[in-house]
């Protein structure tokens, strides 16, 4: 029995899926800091905030406060 070109076809696909490595998986992303410890002011943006973002801030008392900026 002769094989068709489109089950070669499908034959060679397989065959090259086959072959084909893996994909690596990706690298786990790094821990977020426990609850309580500061946040490290080295890692911040020197961009400015974008109109319409949220600007997260330590106040007087160590809390989080989240502020909306809006359209100036």
């Amino acid at each position: 029995m002769q094989m068709t070109r489109v089950a070669a076809a499908v034959v060679l696909l397989a065959a090259l899926a086959a072959c084909t490595p893996e994909t690596p998986a990706d690298p786990p992303a790094p821990a977020a800091a426990p609850a309580g410890v500061p946040l490290d002011p080295s890692r911040e943006s020197g961009l400015p905030p974008a109109v319409g973002s949220d600007v997260i801030e330590l106040d007087e008392n160590g809390e989080l406060v989240v502020h909306r900026l809006g359209d100036r």
